[in-house]
């Protein structure tokens, strides 16, 4: 992930203060995983979180993070939470999800357009809208993305400016800006990854 001049003080902040285990990986936040709603799954799941935690995920924006529960979707409306970010405790909720759902009325065109960056089928009718995604790799990869890396840019916001305000629209537009972070972190290893060895 890019550095910048305003980046290197939460991240000297974080190879300060958060722990590394005897192989030098981060001593990772506490991670709870619940069973999820029956039909649902978690899109990444406990073993899964570990390793993206451990290996791709910068140290600032695991640094004063308590926690990360993995839960069951509470309600019937999908994704009304997908998750949520609980700042007094500096902890994440991660909602279970079904490989399809059906919504009533219309998501944003920006949700819509994330899931179809990752391949999800989106068919709409005049009853609502269909969502499928064709295998559970891809469901994981767009939740990573735009979901986890999303709370955990609210997270990162809020561990080293916290003080500040700007109200909801400019707390989520900051998250985006984490999430796309992490966007572009993938696809330049997806593209390092192709590259024919020397």
């Amino acid at each position: 992930m890019a550095r910048s001049y305003r980046t290197q003080q939460p991240a000297s902040a974080a190879k300060r203060r958060v722990a590394l285990d005897q192989e030098g990986a981060p001593v990772l936040p506490r991670i709870i995983e619940r069973k999820p709603l029956q039909g649902d799954i978690h899109p990444v799941s406990a073993a899964m979180l570990r390793r993206v935690l451990k290996r791709e995920v910068p140290l600032a924006y695991l640094n004063g993070l308590s926690r990360i529960e993995l839960r069951p979707r509470s309600s019937p409306d999908v994704g009304r939470p997908f998750a949520l970010y609980r700042r007094a405790e500096k902890s994440i909720i991660l909602y279970s999800l079904p490989l399809e759902w059906f919504w009533n009325s219309f998501p944003s065109v920006k949700l819509v357009a994330g899931m179809q960056r990752f391949f999800a089928e989106i068919d709409v009718s005049p009853q609502g809208v269909q969502v499928s995604w064709p295998a559970r790799e891809v469901l994981s990869m767009w939740y990573y993305i735009e979901v986890l890396a999303h709370e955990l840019g609210h997270h990162y916001r809020w561990q080293n400016r916290g003080r500040r305000g700007g109200g909801s629209a400019h707390e989520e537009f900051v998250a985006e800006i984490h999430s796309h972070r992490f966007y572009q972190a993938l696809l330049k290893r997806i593209r390092e990854a192709g590259k024919p060895a020397d």
